[in-house]
């Protein structure tokens, strides 16, 4: 029993000093930090696509407590990152970016896509930032990724330690813009070419005119034979 109750309070004893260790660990704000990302989808490597980095905010801590400040460019955004939890920083990223297209801020550093969709940002800030990456189109598809919150440094539960070294892949999603085989009929109606059936209904009304003008004349013809043959055959008599 008292074996029991030592191992007890060793278990509970390293536990109290491991969560000691995390809330004593402290940003190192001093940090020249790094960003490497990959622009993607499926094997499709998205090259040539320009790449904006912009600082939101100073990070610092107190225990295990994180607090953002916004950098001057963001004073006036007036949504507060500390009041959202992880799960809703897709939104506030969104929230961000078009703050950005309205305000027109200009992004802190920029970059391009290489051959093999990668991209790198080096002598960084400790802080959050947003990665905000151009569409990118081949013969069929349209390919966008969403605005990204990026926090640097992150934490790393596993070696309880701060990373400010970080590698992100971009989420991707494809629209498909391919053309249809004749898209320049798609909203087109046919119309029946109807000069041929005029022309043979001309054709046969003409032939038919004819017949009856030539009838006409046969009968008129015979009409006054007849009665010549009367008047005659009178005289005779």
């Amino acid at each position: 029993m008292r074996k029991i109750g030592l191992t007890f309070f060793f278990t509970i004893l390293i536990s109290i000093i491991s969560i000691t260790d995390v809330w004593a660990l402290e940003i190192d704000t001093s940090k020249v930090c790094s960003l490497a990302g990959l622009y993607s989808f499926g094997e499709q490597k998205l090259s040539g696509a320009n790449v904006y980095l912009y600082k939101l905010a100073d990070i610092s801590n107190s225990g295990d407590t994180v607090k953002y400040t916004y950098t001057d460019n963001f004073k006036s955004f007036d949504k507060d990152i500390n009041n959202y939890t992880s799960s809703s920083w897709g939104d506030y990223a969104n929230e961000v970016a078009e703050h950005i297209q309205i305000k027109k801020i200009k992004e802190d550093v920029s970059s391009v896509t290489d051959t093999a969709g990668k991209y790198s940002f080096n002598q960084l800030t400790t802080g959050l930032y947003l990665v905000i990456i151009d569409s990118v189109e081949d013969d069929s598809y349209r390919y966008n990724a969403s605005p990204s919150l990026i926090s640097i440094p992150n934490y790393n539960m596993i070696t309880n330690q701060y990373m400010y070294d970080l590698s992100v892949v971009m989420k991707t999603e494809a629209t498909s813009i391919k053309q249809p085989d004749n898209p320049n009929n798609d909203n087109k109606t046919d119309v029946p070419y109807t000069y041929d059936a005029i022309t043979r209904y001309v054709i046969v009304f003409v032939v038919a005119l004819s017949v009856l003008v030539i009838t006409v004349c046969y009968i008129n013809k015979k009409r006054k034979d007849v009665k010549k043959n009367e008047k005659n055959n009178e005289k005779i008599s």
